[in-house]
């Protein structure tokens, strides 16, 4: 942890000097007192790792400030007459990390 840090704390000089606006591009440092213990937002039950997975995690749905539902990555949705299905119409042009368009095919025949 100590070596991690004091990389941190290096490539944070360097980007206050000035000295690599490439880097500051690209790349998010962060340092963090203490482990979080996933990067798994379904499996995050300390609020460190629920902070740090919601920070490059999006989901459909979230909430404003007044804990009232707004949409995120969804653009509708409309639930059937039995309640038993959901349509959800996705944000058009959202792209993962990779360039990869965000679709509906994105997430069949995940685990």
């Amino acid at each position: 942890m100590k070596r991690i840090i004091n990389c941190n704390v290096l490539v944070a000089s360097l980007l206050l000097a000035g000295t690599s606006p490439a880097l500051a591009s690209k790349d998010i440092v962060i340092a963090v007192a203490s482990n979080f213990t996933t990067l798994d937002p379904y499996d995050a039950n300390d609020t460190l790792s629920q902070a740090v997975s919601k920070s490059f995690y999006q989901g459909l749905f979230g909430f404003n400030k007044h804990m009232k539902r707004v949409n995120v990555l969804a653009n509708s949705y409309t639930i059937s007459k039995d309640g038993l299905t959901y349509i959800i119409n996705l944000h058009q042009g959202i792209k993962f990390h990779d360039g990869t368009l965000f679709q509906c095919s994105s997430s069949e025949n995940q685990p």
